[in-house]
This record gives structure tokens, sequence and C-alpha cells, in this order.
């Protein structure tokens, strides 16, 4: 290295300078290929500080974008659940107007607009239960929760369930959004309830059936609400709620039973008119041909039309409702209407007014097949208003209620006093001490002298005269470390559960109240949280007065009422409260089910309860857009409606579609700001890279020249 003119010092200044441009090179290459200035905040470091903050900005932009799209998808499909819910809402509102202003209704339209009113429920729950994504989007914050449940299979099965007299579908909006399940007492003990089929037991008052717990569970529950009881040993069942008393620990529930009561002669039956009117249809059949004769009488004016050589059935079938609607007498009464077979369809024009058809033809020309002219009854059951049966009919009346039986006194017997009563119908009873009251036909003798009735009532249970355990024999009482045991025969304690309190009585150290923590398979043994005292069998007692069960509001809605809030944007959300529970379709499900409950001819059928119809009516407009007028039929209802429901969702939908505009143009404002930070000029990068390049080239060439010079070559 001597001979070298240039030193190692020199060398690595020179191997420096070209490393420098190296690295210079190498950077322009990426930013020539990447676009960008730097791969890393190093390359920008003056402006690093702003940078971060345009990305924090725009990383945030960008999240409430995307949760607003997804918040439009479930605002988009709750409003086309909410069009089908205003649809259907509006569609029976107008049936039901239809209904209600119709004048001569039969069985028919009565039975149609309930199947209306179910099929509007059903519609109803379908639509609640919609979901987006998994995500139920009326039912509050419980959104993996399906939010309404009426437990909706057929017309006929709801109407067993809501018969609409013991059982009536709840009235008023408390009683309708009760929800509540209570399954022991405020000391948590299971056999917490006593069932009386009659409060005061006496069979000769008026029997009124109570639930009885031994703590006010009941203080909260309101008068008119449905009740389901469950896990009791004879009284599971639905009822009616009609009184709280005894400072919240008694439910007094709607029954149907007779009181005691002998020989009384002053008792009156009165059979109620129909709400519908009757109505009939005349069948023309059989050759036409001239002089036959086809006839309809009604009410004892027989009107005919003779046929002449062209007529046909049908032209005789339209000669006959032309002459029954101009008759004086007939066409206030009836009203005629042709009917596609060649009938004519006989309706009456006011509910509950009976009138008698019948129809003859008489064959003269002989022509084709026999000419025959028959009447079959559409509308069945149609009385004429305040029916009665008096002391004409039976001299007096004896009323059981155990085998809730109401029998004729011994002068009427065998004499078909009560045979005009039918199976299924119902009856008014006055003038009796104690059980005036409405009734529903289950049985009639065939000789008229008795007649049952449908019952609904409790049974006795969990009282001193039925204890859900009453035992008397030998009983040992063990210590263990943990629980400690009572023991008997096998099937000693069977009838008992976990939960409830057992008296123990007779013995030496161990009488008291004991709560049960288990109980062997077998029944021979429970085990007792309270500790007990080791004593060996000894003749003793255990009772058990309350009965197991649990109350239960029969609810519809399954979800919440918690508010779940969207924010939009850093400064702003929208709060998204809409429920399955809402009054708009609390109220619309209160109606159609109001219409529907109630089989057709029973005591709480439609036609019994016509009224019915117009205060659902009065509902439904509450509940579509909140103009209905005049005095609410259940008390005072809250003002929500769908319609306005719908303008909330729409503006929600605006402000989401505006805020989001916003933020895709805001978006756009820092995605330009960084690009200004983080982009490189490619004019200006190539420029450089050309110059950085040629520089590098002559250095190398320069350094390459410089090692080739030494002393050698000038001696």
């Amino acid at each position: 290295m001597a001979d070298r003119i240039s030193n190692l010092a020199t060398s690595n200044l020179l191997m420096s300078y070209l490393g420098k441009t190296q690295n210079r090179l190498i950077d322009l290459q990426y930013q020539m290929s990447s676009q960008k200035v730097s791969p890393n905040y190093k390359g920008v470091s003056k402006s690093s500080q702003y940078l971060l903050g345009l990305e924090a900005s725009h990383d945030t932009i960008a999240g409430y974008i995307k949760n607003n799209e997804i918040m439009d998808v479930r605002l988009n499909i709750t409003n086309s659940a909410m069009d089908g819910i205003l649809t259907n809402v509006n569609d029976f509102k107008k049936s039901l107007k239809t209904f209600d202003t119709q004048v001569g209704k039969t069985e028919s339209n009565i039975k149609d607009i309930q199947q209306r009113a179910f099929n509007s429920l059903v519609s109803m729950q379908a639509y609640l239960n919609t979901s987006v994504g998994g995500r139920y989007i009326f039912s509050g914050g419980r959104t993996d929760k399906v939010p309404v449940d009426m437990n909706l299979t057929t017309l006929a099965d709801f109407q067993a369930t809501y018969d609409g007299a013991a059982v009536s579908y709840p009235t008023t909006s408390a009683a309708h959004t009760e929800n509540f399940t209570i399954a022991k007492d405020s000391a948590a003990k299971t056999n917490w309830l006593t069932f009386e089929q009659d409060g005061d037991g006496n069979a000769a008052t008026a029997g009124i059936g109570t639930i009885t717990a031994t703590t006010a569970q009941f203080s909260n529950v309101s008068v008119g609400s449905t009740i389901e009881i469950t896990g009791t040993a004879n009284n599971n069942g639905t009822y009616t709620v009609s009184g709280v008393t005894g400072g919240g620990t008694k439910l007094q529930v709607n029954t149907r039973m007779l009181t005691n009561e002998t020989n009384n002669a002053n008792a009156i039956i009165l059979k109620p008119g129909n709400n519908v009117a009757q109505s009939d249809t005349v069948t023309l059949a059989g050759g036409v041909g001239a002089g036959d004769i086809f006839s309809v009488t009604v009410n004892g004016i027989t009107l005919s039309a003779t046929a002449g050589g062209a007529d046909t059935l049908t032209t005789l079938r339209d000669n006959l409702v032309g002459q029954i609607n101009a008759h004086a007498t007939l066409g206030p009464l009836v009203t005629a209407t042709a009917n596609s077979n060649d009938a004519i369809d006989l309706i009456a024009d006011a509910a509950g007014v009976a009138y008698t058809v019948t129809a003859g033809a008489t064959d003269v020309a002989a022509v084709g097949a026999a000419n025959t002219n028959t009447v079959s009854s559409v509308t069945a059951n149609v009385t004429t208003p305040n029916t009665t049966l008096t002391a004409t009919n039976f001299t007096d009346l004896t009323f059981n209620r155990a085998n809730n039986r109401i029998t004729v006194g011994a002068a009427s017997l065998g004499t078909n006093a009560l045979s005009s009563l039918t199976v299924g119908s119902t009856f008014t009873i006055s003038g009796t001490a104690q059980n005036n009251g409405t009734y529903t036909v289950a049985a009639v003798a065939a000789n008229g002298d008795t007649v049952d009735i449908v019952p609904k009532k409790l049974t006795d249970e969990g009282t001193a005269a039925t204890p859900t355990l009453s035992f008397a024999g030998n009983q040992a009482f063990t210590v263990n470390a943990g629980d400690d045991t009572i023991t008997a025969a096998a099937g000693t304690y069977s009838s008992l559960k976990t939960g409830m309190s057992v008296v123990i009585a007779g013995t030496a150290s161990n009488n008291g109240t004991f709560t049960v923590t288990s109980v062997a398979s077998d029944g021979s043994s429970i085990n007792v949280r309270e500790a007990l005292t080791a004593e060996a069998a000894v003749a003793s007692t255990a009772v058990v007065s309350n009965a197991d069960g649990t109350v239960s509001s029969k609810k519809y809605y399954l979800g919440d009422d918690l508010t779940v809030s969207h924010r939009i944007d850093e400064d702003r959300s929208i709060d998204n409260a809409l429920n399955g529970l809402d009054p708009a379709f609390e109220k619309a499900i209160r109606a159609m089910a109001i219409i529907a409950q109630g089989a057709y001819g029973t005591e709480g059928g439609l036609d019994q309860n016509i009224d019915r119809a117009t205060n659902a009516t009065y509902l439904l407009v509450s509940a579509y857009d909140g103009t209905a007028s005049g005095t609410p039929p259940y008390g005072t209802e809250n003002s929500s409606n769908v319609k306005d429901l719908l303008v909330t969702l729409s503006y929600q939908k605006v402000l989401i579609s505006q805020t989001t505009e916003s933020h895709v143009s805001y978006s756009g404002f820092l995605e330009a700001q960084i690009s200004n930070i983080e982009n490189s000029d490619p004019l200006e990068t190539i420029t450089r890279l050309l110059d950085d390049q040629r520089a590098l080239e002559a250095s190398y060439q320069t350094l390459a020249r410089i090692r080739e010079l030494s002393l050698m070559k000038y001696m």
C-alpha cells in the first residue's frame, strides 16, 4: 500500500461520500416506485405530528361512515317492517269499521271479522319479530331475543284461552303490559300460595275465587290483567284478575260458579237476543217449463213466480228477489239478494229479529227434472230479544255449586221447562238471592229438568282442609356435616319440593318450621336448611299447608325497553327507543285480540258483546294515526301511533344520510392533505434520481482512476 498516492483515510472518506450518494439513490428509487416520500414517519419528521393527526381523524371518520352504513340498513328494514304494520293496522281498521256500521250482522260476518282479527295478530307478531343480521330490531337492548310471542296457533286455540267471559283479554294498557313471574314469597319459600274456590268458604253465598300469598307479592298487579298459574296440583290455567286485596297478598280472579240456593220461585231466565241477523238461503232447482210455479213464504206472506216459455231458474229467481224487496211488509223486514247458484239469500234488516221462511215449487209442465225449492238456514240460534222463562215454564229453581247445575222444582219436572236452552248458548238469571248473572250452557237434560253451566273456578289447594302434606307417623332426625335430615317411610315426602316449608310437631326437640333443601328420590327423607337436634324415630307430624306454584303475567312482549343510542359523529347521536312494547303496537294488538276472543254463540263471544267493535275501532284509529275522537273506552291511552313512528324513522334516515355525505366529503379533504405530505413529486424525484445516478457513476470512475495511480509508473 505504500506505493499508493492516496492514503487509507482518504480512501475511507471517499467511500463514505459514495455511500451517502448510494443511500440517497436508494431513497429516490423507493419514492419513484411507491410514489411515497418515505416508508416511515422519520422521512417526514417535520410533518409527522400533523400527519398523525390527519390519519387519526380519517380513521375516525371511516368508522363513523361504516357504522352509519350498518345503521342505515337497519333503519331501512325497520322502515319496511313499519310500512307492513301500518298497512296491516289500516286494513283491519277499515274491515272493523265496515263491520261496526253494518246493519244486520250475521254469524258469517262475525266469524269472518274474528278470523281477520286473528290473522292481523299473526301479521303483527311476524313484523315485530323482524331481524337484521341476527339482531331483532324491535326487542330493545335484548337483540338476541325474539321480542313478541303471543302463542298464536289457531283462532280456536286463542278463543279457548281467552273465552271473553271468565278469561277476557286485557282492556287497559297497564293490564296488557304486565310483566312478572313469581315463584316464591319474599322469604324465598316456594309453598307460598293458597287457592280457594270461594274466599269465604260458604257455598251459600256468592263465590269469589282467591289466590293468597304468604307475603305481599301481588301489590303491583293490575286489575284486569291476565295471569297464568303453573306448577300446582289442581289449578294450572289462565285467569283474569278481578281484584287485589289484603295489602297485596291476595288476588281475586274471575269465576263462573253457582251459589247453593233452593226453591227460588222468583227466578227468571232471560235468553238474550242475538246481536246478529237471521239469514237463510232459498235454492231453486229442477227443469223449467211454461206454467211451473216457484213460491217463497216469509212470515206467512207468500210470493210466487210463474214460468213463461222463455223463463229459466235465473229469471224466476230474479223475479222473486224483486217481489220480496218491493213488498210493503217484507221489504222492511228482510233483504233479498241473488245468489250465483240460482238461489236467493235472505237476511233480516235488524239484528235479533226472527222470521219464518218456507219455499215451494209446482211442476205444472212436467218438463225435465222435477222442480224443487228448498230453504237452508245460514244463521243458527237467532232468538227474539228478551225471550224469558218464568213461572209459566217452571215453578221454582234450585242452584247447586258442586255439580254446576240448575234444576226446576218438583211441580215442573218432566215439562221440558228448560228444553229451549241449547248447548253453547248463553242465558241470564235474575230474581235470585245469589245467582244473578250470565252463564253459558254446558248441557241440558233431555226432559228439560236441568241445565248445567260451563264453570270457571279454582280448586281448594294449600288450605288447612287440603294441605300439600299432612303426615302423622314416626320420624327420625339426623344431624349431618351439611344439611340435617328428617327420615320416615318411603313416599312420605314425595309431594314436597325444594324451597317448601314444613311444620314439624310432636317431637321432643325438633318442633318448628323447616325449609326443604332436597328430597330423596323415594320420598323417604328430606334435608332441611335449619339445624336439627339428633332424635330417634318418634311419633310426630309433618304438615305443609300452602301450595307450590308460579304466578306469571300472560305477556306478549319478551324484550326490554332499553333505549339504544347510535353515535353518528363526534357531537351527535340518535336514540332508538322503538320496541314491541311501544303504545302504537300495544294498542293495535290489544284491539285485534279483543275482537278475536270468545267463540261465536258463547257468553264471551263477539255476538254477545258487540260493543267491542266500537271500542276496538277507537284503539285502532289511535294506534294508526292518533286521530281517534271521543272518550277512550278503556281509560286514557298513550299517544304514540304508527304514522308518527314512521316520521321519526324517516328523520333518522335523512339525518344519517346527510351526516354520511358530510363524512365522505371531509374524508376526501383529509385524504388530500395526507397525500400532500406522504406522496412524492414524480418529476422532482426522477430529476434528482438521474442527477444522483450520474454523480455516483462519475464518482466510481474517478475513484477507479485514482486507485490506478502509483509511484511505480513514474520510476
